[in-house]
């Protein structure tokens, strides 16, 4: 046997020398050094927050959990309008982000492709003083959560107290006090406004008024059509009403910052909106915000009750850091953190964990008060039936709006009915 000079054989040196031209090949083809150890990303998906503090408080909270953890957390943020179409396009392709937003029912919509995170919510609801049952009909999927609930936006009645003073009227509290009191402000050159349009705030403010008026989209089954009703009829008749006497043609075509800048114009009188308003007011016309204030959704012959917008959140079944996401979401709840983003909403973020209603921040401005405990007066739109992947069909194609403009646009009430019947059977049986 031959030895190198160094004392190896030849064979060994040849085993050597192979193998580091090996590893220099490896690099020089992928242009990268061998990987010790990879870091761990986490990635979520969620919208740009109408209060943008809260954002801002997100992004310092995921980098609290980025040390914590020595992962990476990458949060995008993106227009709330395209989330359906972005979660759609990561269902189709099984890829994109470990956590997702949902809004309203999207958990039933989604409901095959999401973990199940039960053990979570049940950690959470022990941990934190129970669930209101109202964010059971966003995210529990036959007995099952499909998504932790995040915080709901109250949907109360925005209106300016000076206004209804010099008509000689206070907050209505039902919906003939409205169109009352909204026949006197539009004289004095000051309407009532609600969206009529296709946009999410017209589903927030015409569904409750069919509820309120003893009509629905479904049956409690979750699966009979009940639009066609002398309760819808009277319900649209109602709004006929309210259009041309108190409102003016411009709601026909708003989108959902129209009512915020109608208030915020020194011309409105009366909208239904989060208190986004007030606090823009707030912040940039302390005067006018004295003048502003809130209360509960109006009642009408069968019951009080509003549309309440719900955000949740939600892990893929094809997330690459499942368990990771777990953990995140658990952080966010954490008392720390989570009263921290009550805070950095200035109450226009509200949790569904009971305990958290004990928060300051509702009792610290009288403005505020009608918020607390709106889960009381709130449903989301499959109401009074379960969540089904039918409900946010007909609300994402803006059925119940276009029922409502077509009707008070000229079409007679029974056939504006009869095509919103036609569209609501399509997207169940679709569903």
């Amino acid at each position: 046997m031959t030895h190198h000079r160094l004392g190896q054989t030849r064979r060994q040196f040849f085993r050597q020398t192979m193998g580091a031209a090996a590893g220099i090949y490896g690099i020089v083809q992928w242009r990268q050094a061998p990987v010790v150890a990879q870091e761990r990303e986490l990635s979520m998906l969620t919208w740009n927050h109408f209060v943008p503090a809260s954002d801002v408080e997100l992004k310092k909270q995921a980098e609290a959990f980025s040390r914590q953890q020595g992962v990476k957390v990458r949060i995008d943020f993106i227009a709330h309008l395209q989330i359906p179409s972005k979660l759609a396009a990561e269902v189709q392709t099984q890829s994109g982000h470990d956590i997702v937003l949902f809004r309203d029912l999207e958990a039933a919509l989604h409901q095959h492709s999401t973990l199940t995170v039960s053990d979570l919510c049940d950690e959470l609801g022990k941990k934190h003083g129970g669930w209101w049952d109202f964010s059971r009909q966003a995210d529990v999927i036959d007995g099952e959560w499909k998504a932790v609930p995040w915080f709901y936006v109250s949907g109360c009645i925005t209106y300016r107290e000076d206004y209804f003073a010099q008509v000689g009227e206070s907050a209505p509290d039902s919906y003939e006090d409205l169109l009352r009191a909204g026949r006197k402000l539009k004289k004095i050159g000051h309407p009532i406004g609600f969206a009529i349009s296709q946009t999410t705030d017209s589903n927030s403010t015409l569904y409750p008024i069919l509820w309120c008026y003893g009509a629905s989209i479904v049956a409690e089954d979750g699966k009979t059509i009940t639009i066609n009703s002398p309760q819808t009829a009277e319900a649209i008749e109602y709004v006929k009403s309210v259009y041309h006497e108190c409102m003016e043609p411009e709601v026909l075509s708003w989108d959902d910052a129209s009512n915020n800048r109608f208030i915020l114009s020194g011309k409105g009188s009366w909208t239904r909106n989060a208190i986004s308003i007030y606090e823009a007011a707030r912040q940039k016309n302390p005067d006018m915000a004295r003048h502003i204030n809130h209360t509960i959704p109006p009642k009408g012959p069968a019951r009080r009750l509003g549309v309440t917008p719900a955000w949740s959140l939600a892990i893929w079944k094809f997330a690459k850091q499942p368990e990771l996401a777990k953990d995140f979401l658990r952080f966010l709840f954490e008392s720390e953190q989570f009263n921290a983003f009550i805070e950095a909403g200035a109450g226009f973020n509200q949790p569904f964990l009971k305990a958290y209603d004990e928060h300051p921040v509702w009792r610290r401005d009288p403005k505020l008060q009608a918020l607390i405990g709106f889960a009381n007066w709130s449903a989301l739109s499959g109401w009074p039936g379960p969540p089904t992947r039918g409900a946010p069909l007909v609300f994402n194609a803006y059925i119940i709006p276009n029922m409502f403009a077509k009707a008070v646009g000229g079409m007679p009430t029974k056939e504006a009915i009869a095509w919103a019947e036609q569209e609501i059977k399509k997207a169940y049986e679709g569903a």
